[in-house]
């Protein structure tokens, strides 16, 4: 492992932060990293690109670092990004736009490092930056972890002794957050049924440094988030296999390390969630994992993507600076050169449960074979616009070792790309999951669903003893079609690549493992190129099932080899 001191993680830091320094405006308010369009203006991208770096830069900084060039870049970046009568002027910012998130990150610079980031700044540059960050005060925003976004401004108002603090903000905002909590250490992101990585890396993270500041100030709420953090980390635990990987799922993939933030929050909060060698041993592990990807360009620049550059699977508010949103894994930096985190030994992987029903995450959790394997709820996302929801919610299953695959089109079967589904072809195009209810019960999840009108299906998820999982599926349907039930994506440039199907099962191993799918006559799906999130060539082992007009009762069962 080459994490081992506090510099071998300034170094890594580094190595993201250098490549950006020839791409900053001449003001320094601006990074601009690549020519993608999101769905907020190039400005405001370039903003994103700017106040992101403050995630790893600040604790940095805190912490003892030096960087006479970060340094002046950012201390002329917030003077001419927030004054009115530069070119490199922020804007005035209006309800719901991205800037309101940039602002979260700004914040937490200047509260994390005031010595380097608020104090040498001029009477007047103080006035710009306290002027433009309190719109965050006037305007509204989405129901859900944006409520932290004015939290945390006003909690740097106040430490910094601002008359624009507003405690009736923070009140309100609170309150809210407060009402997501659903219990056992689990937030709702806002009025929605999805429990994803924003539950860890922005509502537990948020409060964890919310606790960090307030603890005096605000000790009922700050004890409140330590306390249900204290609680999630210990089931979070299952997000991530032995090597250090977590499992693919949900959206913001592309935010990649911030996948163990939480944990990083935890440390520096005082939050013994788990022992602290073994929160170590999951960060160092993960960190190291996704330096052996290939995420970054040939510069050093994170990409859009996952495990390599991918737009496939990009939402649609990722541009080109929005990775950066993974240094939020940096945050132990701030933590003092004598913390005994910096001397405690990575602990290895701990011993789980083989299979961990979270009720109040709605999802089974299991380990086998070198995989950390999800199987959520798979309710249908209330975010079409976004992109690929139905893929990154809706399949029966996710693993840390095989991710998940993103169709391109479904007008045929490689484009769908339906790794861990159940779809159904009809007029050539093909249809997967939509759910509309579920119910997730010890080692059970029971789905309601409809593909296509006329096609009613009841899926009763079951993860077994000697299989991964099996699946019946219950389907009522007025029309004859064909559907196809689907095992992992397995790469097929993998050493020792081989496949094979019959009348009752399809299978690919290779040298690092594969999959078996049974219950049906077999074939090999041979998925697109880039589908896949973490291997750009897979194939899919699959069975095919004849639907008849009526009810018809079918089931498969899925294997995962070492």
């Amino acid at each position: 492992m080459f994490l081992k001191t506090k510099r071998d993680y300034q170094e890594k830091l580094f190595e993201v932060l250098n490549p950006l320094i020839p791409h900053y405006s001449p003001g320094g308010a601006r990074l601009t990293l690549g020519f993608t369009g999101a769905s907020y203006s190039p400005a405001v991208a370039e903003l994103e690109g700017f106040a992101r770096v403050l995630w790893g830069l600040a604790p940095y900084l805190h912490g003892g670092g030096t960087s006479k060039e970060l340094e002046e870049i950012y201390l002329n970046g917030l003077i001419h990004g927030t004054d009115p009568h530069n070119p490199e002027y922020w804007g005035v910012v209006e309800s719901y736009q991205q800037e309101l998130v940039e602002m979260a990150a700004i914040a937490f610079g200047l509260l994390i490092a005031p010595e380097k980031l608020w104090a040498p700044l001029s009477s007047e540059a103080k006035s710009n930056l306290a002027a433009w960050l309190n719109l965050a005060n006037t305007t509204s925003v989405y129901p859900s972890n944006w409520k932290f976004f004015a939290v945390l401004v006003n909690v740097a108002f106040k430490k910094l002794g601002l008359p624009e603090y507003n405690q009736q903000v923070v009140d309100a905002n609170i309150q809210e957050i407060n009402s997501y909590y659903v219990g056992d250490g689990w937030y709702q992101d806002g009025p929605t049924d999805r429990y994803d990585y924003y539950i860890a890396f922005a509502l537990h993270y948020y409060g964890l440094i919310y606790a960090a500041f307030m603890g005096e100030d605000d000790p009922v709420n700050s004890q409140l988030f330590r306390e249900r953090a204290e609680i999630f980390g210990k089931q979070f635990l299952y997000w991530f296999d032995e090597s250090g990987a977590g499992i693919p799922y949900g959206r913001s993939l592309t935010y990649r390390f911030a996948q163990v933030a939480f944990y990083s929050a935890c440390v520096y909060a005082g939050v013994e969630t788990l022992d602290l060698s073994v929160m170590k041993g999951i960060i160092d592990r993960n960190l190291e994992a996704w330096w052996h990807s290939h995420m970054q360009d040939f510069s050093g620049i994170l990409t859009i993507g996952y495990e390599y550059p991918n737009l496939i699977m990009a939402e649609s508010y990722n541009a080109p600076g929005s990775p950066l949103w993974s240094l939020k894994a940096f945050l132990l930096l701030a933590l003092d050169d004598s913390h005994p985190y910096w001397s405690a030994p990575a602990a290895p992987y701990p011993s789980v449960e083989s299979v961990k029903t979270l009720l109040k995450g709605q999802m089974i959790l299991a380990h086998r074979n070198g995989n950390a394997i999800m199987y959520p709820n798979g309710l249908k996302s209330d975010i079409p616009v976004v992109g690929h929801m139905s893929e990154k919610y809706g399949k029966f299953a996710y693993s840390s070792k095989y991710g998940f695959s993103v169709r391109k089109a479904n007008n045929c079967i490689e484009n769908m790309a339906p790794d861990s589904e159940l779809v159904f072809e009809i007029g050539g195009f093909f249809f997967g999951r939509g759910v509309n209810t579920s119910e997730v019960t010890e080692g059970k999840i029971v789905s309601y669903w409809s593909p296509f009108e006329g096609i009613d299906v009841t899926t009763e998820l079951t993860v077994t003893a000697n299989k991964s999982y099996g699946l019946k599926h219950t389907i009522t349907s007025k029309i004859a079609c064909t559907a196809y039930a689907c095992g992992f994506a397995i790469p097929r440039d993998a050493p020792d690549y081989r496949e094979a199907f019959n009348d009752t099962c399809a299978n690919i191993l290779t040298k690092i493992g594969g999959c078996e799918i049974s219950g049906g006559p077999g074939l090999i799906i041979e998925a697109s190129p880039n589908t896949n999130l973490l291997h750009p060539r897979t194939s899919i082992p699959a069975v095919k099932y004849s639907i008849s007009a009526g009810e018809n009762v079918i089931s498969s069962y899925i294997t995962i080899f070492p």
